[in-house]
Parts: C-alpha cells; sequence; structure tokens
C-alpha cells in the first residue's frame, strides 16, 4: 500500500472516529441538560416548598414569643427573636410595624428582593382572654439564594457529567476502534485492492476467536466476502475456461471458414445462394464468376433468373417453385447463360438452410458444367449413327447374338432385307439363329 492510500484510510478512519465521538458527546450533552433540567426543575420546586415551610415554622414557633414581646414593648427580645428567625434559610428580611403602622423593629436586607411575602397579624390575648391589636409582623423571602444554588448546583452537574462524558467517549472510541474500526479497515483494504488474479485469497480479521464472536455482524460480513470470492472464482474460472473454449471454437471457426471459403472458391461446380422470397442473388463463388464472365457486383442482389438462357425459362420458374415448396432439387439439367450469351448446361442440385421454425432462408445451389457430356453424347450418337451407315452399307452379314439365349441382338440391314424377302416374314418377326449349321446345341 502507497503513502497516498494509508493516508486516505487514515483520513477515513480518523473522519469515522471524529463522528462517532461527536455523536456521543452531542447525545450525552442532550441526556445530560435534559436530567439536569428535570433535576434542577424538581429542587427548585422543592427549595420553594421549603420557604413555606419555613415560613410556617416561624409561625409556629416564633410567633407566640414575638406577639409577646411587641405587647411588652421588649425591643431587645424582640431584635433576638428577630434575628434568629432571620437565620433560617432564604429568609432575608423581617419587619413589625406597630398598630399604627409605624415601623417598629426590622432586620436583615430591605433591598433585597421580596419573591415570597408572608404578613401575620399580631393579636395579643390577655388572660381575660381580651384580644388587643399590637401590630404585625412581615416575613419576607428571597428566590436568589436558590438560583445560586441552582446555578452552583447546575454547573457541578454539568461540569462533573462533562468529564465523565469526556472520558466515557475516550474510552468508547478506544473500544469502538479496537473492536469495529480497525476490522472495518481491513475490509476496505482487502476489498480496494483485490484483484482477480488473486482470488485464492482469504478475508481473515486479527482477533481472537471465541463464541460472541463467531456470529456477530462482522464474522457475517466476513464469511459473505469468502463467500462471494468463493462464488467469483468459480466463475472467473468458468469464464476463463468458456474465452479459452470460445478462442479455440473462433480459431476453429476462422480455419473452417477459410477452408469452406477456397473450397467454395475452388471448387470446379459453381455454386450460388438464393432468396425464397425474391429469387435475389445472395451469395456465389468464383467458379461461377469464372465460367459466366460475370463480375460479383453483376449478379449479387440480382434475380437468379438472369443467370439462365431463355430456352429453359419455363423449366427454371418451375424449378424455382418446386425450390419454395419443398426445399430441394436434384439432378435437374437446364441452361445458364454466359454474359456473352452463349451458353452451358448444367446440372442443377438445391438443398434449403431452414431457422429453427423450419421456414428456408437461403439455398445453396450447385450447378455442375454438363456442357462438354452433352457434347459427348451427341458426338457419340453421331458416330453411331455414321457407324450403323457404315454397317448397313456393307453386302455381309454382320449381327451380334446372345450366345446363352441364341437370340439377335443386332443384324445390318442388307442381310436382314435378304432374309426378309426369302422368308417372306413380315418386319419385327423373331427369326431362330443357328451359330454351327453342321452340329447340335448342347
Amino acid at each position: 500500500m502507497n503513502n497516498n492510500s494509508t493516508q486516505i484510510v487514515l483520513k477515513n478512519r480518523s473522519r469515522l472516529s471524529v463522528r462517532i465521538v461527536v455523536v456521543v458527546l452531542l447525545c450525552s450533552s442532550i441526556l445530560t441538560l435534559l436530567t439536569t433540567a428535570f433535576q434542577l426543575f424538581f429542587d427548585y420546586q422543592k427549595a420553594v416548598k421549603n420557604i413555606h415551610s419555613n415560613i410556617q415554622f416561624i409561625q409556629d414557633s416564633y410567633l407566640p414569643a414575638i406577639i409577646s414581646s411587641v405587647y411588652t414593648l421588649d425591643e431587645k427580645q424582640v431584635e433576638i427573636l428577630l434575628e434568629g428567625s432571620l437565620n433560617i434559610l432564604d429568609i432575608e428580611y423581617m419587619e413589625i410595624e406597630d398598630a399604627s403602622k409605624n415601623l417598629f423593629k426590622s432586620v436583615g436586607n430591605p433591598a433585597v428582593s421580596r419573591d415570597v411575602t408572608k404578613v401575620f397579624p399580631l393579636d395579643f390575648t390577655t388572660p381575660s382572654g381580651k384580644v388587643i391589636s399590637v401590630g404585625m409582623l412581615k416575613v419576607f423571602a428571597s428566590l436568589e439564594g436558590i438560583y445560586h444554588r441552582l446555578l452552583e448546583k447546575a454547573l457541578v452537574i454539568l461540569l462533573s457529567n462533562a468529564v465523565k462524558t469526556f472520558f466515557a467517549s475516550i474510552l468508547f472510541l478506544m473500544i469502538i476502534n479496537h473492536m469495529i474500526v480497525r476490522h472495518l479497515t481491513k475490509i476496505s483494504n482487502f476489498t480496494r485492492y483485490f484483484k482477480l488474479n488473486e482470488l485464492g485469497q482469504k478475508l481473515t480479521l486479527n482477533r481472537k476467536a471465541s463464541e460472541s464472536t463467531k456470529s456477530d455482524e462482522l464474522d457475517q460480513l466476513v464469511r459473505t466476502i469468502n463467500e462471494m470470492i468463493k462464488k467469483l472464482r468459480e466463475t472467473y474460472e468458468n469464464i476463463e475456461k468458456e474465452i479459452t473454449e470460445h478462442k479455440q471454437t473462433e480459431k476453429a471457426l476462422r480455419e473452417s471458414d477459410k477452408k469452406f471459403r477456397v473450397l467454395y472458391n475452388s471448387s470446379p461446380d459453381m455454386y450460388v445462394s438464393v432468396s425464397p422470397n425474391d429469387a435475389s442473388i445472395m451469395l456465389c463463388n468464383e467458379t461461377l464468376l469464372k465460367n459466366t464472365g460475370y463480375s460479383r457486383e453483376e449478379i449479387i442482389g440480382y434475380p437468379i433468373f438472369k443467370m439462365y438462357h431463355d430456352d429453359c425459362m419455363d423449366d427454371v420458374k418451375k424449378t424455382f417453385q418446386q425450390f419454395v415448396q419443398t426445399g430441394a432439387i436434384q439432378d435437374k439439367e437446364l441452361i445458364l447463360k454466359r454474359k456473352n450469351g452463349t451458353k452451358i448446361d448444367v446440372n442443377l442440385n438445391v438443398n434449403a438452410v431452414r431457422n429453427e421454425e423450419g421456414k428456408i432462408l437461403y439455398s445453396i445451389s450447385s450447378w455442375r458444367d454438363i456442357t462438354e457430356r452433352k457434347q459427348a453424347e451427341v458426338s457419340l450418337q453421331e458416330a453411331q449413327a455414321t457407324f450403323l451407315t457404315v454397317l448397313d452399307s456393307i453386302d455381309a452379314t454382320i449381327y451380334v447374338a446372345d450366345m446363352e439365349t441364341y437370340e439377335i441382338l443386332f443384324m445390318s440391314e442388307a442381310p436382314r432385307l435378304k432374309r426378309r424377302g426369302i422368308l417372306k416374314g413380315k418386319e419385327g418377326d423373331s427369326i431362330p439363329f443357328d451359330p454351327c449349321p453342321h452340329s447340335s446345341p448342347p
């Protein structure tokens, strides 16, 4: 692996690690804020209730003594009682007004915020049961202390949770890197530099095998990749085999096509392929071009009827219809026409090439030049006629007989005429033959 690839892998790994840390920190912070907010809210509710409880405690514990001290105008005792009440949590200021609503005594900070206020009438009951109003006690409580304590508590909670979250995130990151990220990096490198010519390699992870790791997601991923590699190897081997076979087949086809073209073009017979749809010429060999004098451009695409002489055109059309219907023609004697107009006697044989549905695609037609054979037959007939004329002009008995049946197969004309005249037989009568008049047949 080169340096650039290493940097890319490390960069990607750091990005993943950073994202994990950020997500963990974000989730932990949100959870911490929510839990802290709920905790502070309940603490605030509890602190407010404690203020009311403390005020109730002042009413229950200090108010009777304060009423007595005010009634007797014992300012020192009143001050002691008020100072004692002021020591109660969150009680910031207290004052006593006399019956004329003049300030009699006060303790605490009068400038403090007066968030909670409670007024108690100071009614003194004489021994005779008479109730005398001696003034009013006003108790003021502030929430600033609650806010301050809650703020301190929030800072402590957030700071402690931040420290815990930070160290937990680092530990979590180390665990993630050890258990997941490093294995994902190896899998990434393995797949990144995977080569088809190295399909024998197998992916393994550097971790201790245990029951807990045999069926986890990483193990499943590794098994899936190895199974994929196995299938790829089998597919690659099959493809290589098919490619080799295909190349061999192509080579054999090229060689076969080359041989076929050599044989096709050098064949003494004339070959042509004809479409069954419009009778157009699709293909021909060099022998046809050489024997007819046409060029390939002059006949390819033209009707096959162009190649035949007018003397046999009716037979040609019937023969073509027979090919369209049956797909085969055997030993049909026809006459071709050269480019210069001369005739070529040919023997036609046709076979059809069909598709999978049996429809004729084109013909494979061969014309064998039988002009010399025809000329030889004419010459033979002429020679035979001349020979018979010579035989018939000889005044002698010339005959051919079957030695087994003694039947005369041929006899010259002169003896036949004489014998007919002597015997007065009818023309064509069978005449017994005795090759040895002085001996008997066996």
